[in-house]
């Protein structure tokens, strides 16, 4: 296991640099949370959903009008081994 630390770290920070720089375009987050980590050989499926019922109806500063704004977040999280995951989402507006 120690044997493959430093090729995990490589390959990980290989795939950091290979990922373009997003920019926001709305003011909608992902948000970020303390958690248990999935166990090893699990697979956990959530599915995040937000309305704005009541919300910005113009573009201000770039940020597209929230009014009756609906988005789905389905996350996908493998348990891979120990703490290590890993974890897809995909956003549907």
């Amino acid at each position: 296991m120690r044997r493959l630390l430093p090729a995990i770290r490589v390959l990980g920070l290989a795939l950091i640099a290979a990922v373009p720089l997003a920019n926001a375009q709305n003011n909608y987050e992902i948000q970020v949370y303390g958690a248990e980590t999935v166990a090893p050989r699990t697979t956990m499926l959530e599915l995040h959903s937000n309305f704005t019922a009541d919300g910005q109806r113009n573009v201000v500063d770039g940020v597209e009008p929230t009014n009756h704004a609906e988005h789905e977040i389905i996350e996908i999280t493998q348990g891979i081994w120990g703490d290590l995951q890993s974890c897809h989402a995909r956003v549907e507006e």
